[in-house]
C-alpha cells in the first residue's frame, strides 16, 4: 500500500511558521519557484524543494530519509549545510530530548500498580 501524500502548501506553510518561531534564518524556494521566509532579515540560508517528495521525507519519523532525499535531490541547500543542521538541532531537537528525559524521570516516580494495569490493557484490549 502506499503512504499517503501530504498536501505541500499546508506543510510547508506549518514548516515555515515551525521555523520562524525557533528563528531559523531561511529562505524557502517551492517546486514552483514560489519564495518564502522566515521572516528574520538575516536569511544566511536557502532552502530549494526541487521535488514534492521532500515533503514526505521531511514528515518520516526515520531521520535517514531527509538524507536520502538531499542525496536523491529532493532538495538542496545554499550556504552552510553544516551551521544550519546545527542550528536547527540545537533549536528544535533539544527541546524534544528535554521533554523525553523528563518523562522518563516521570516514570521513576509513577505508581507501579497503574503502570502493570497499563501495560496490561494495551497488550490484551
Amino acid at each position: 500500500m502506499k503512504s499517503p501524500t501530504i498536501p505541500d502548501s499546508v506543510f510547508l506553510k506549518k514548516f515555515i511558521d515551525v521555523l520562524a518561531r525557533e528563528m531559523v534564518p531561511l529562505e524557502i524556494i517551492d517546486v514552483n519557484g514560489n519564495r518564502y521566509s522566515t521572516g528574520l532579515s538575516d536569511t544566511r540560508f536557502q532552502l530549494k524543494i526541487r521535488d514534492k517528495k521532500f515533503f514526505n521525507a521531511l514528515a518520516s519519523p526515520d531521520a535517514f530519509r531527509l538524507g536520502d532525499a538531499y542525496v536523491k535531490g529532493y532538495f538542496d541547500i545554499q550556504g552552510n549545510v553544516r551551521e544550519l543542521y546545527e542550528m536547527v538541532c540545537s533549536r528544535l531537537l533539544d527541546k524534544d530530548r528535554r521533554k523525553s528525559f523528563f518523562k522518563r524521570i516521570f516514570q521513576l516516580f509513577k505508581n507501579p500498580a497503574l503502570t502493570e494495569k497499563e501495560n496490561i490493557e494495551y497488550h490484551y484490549d
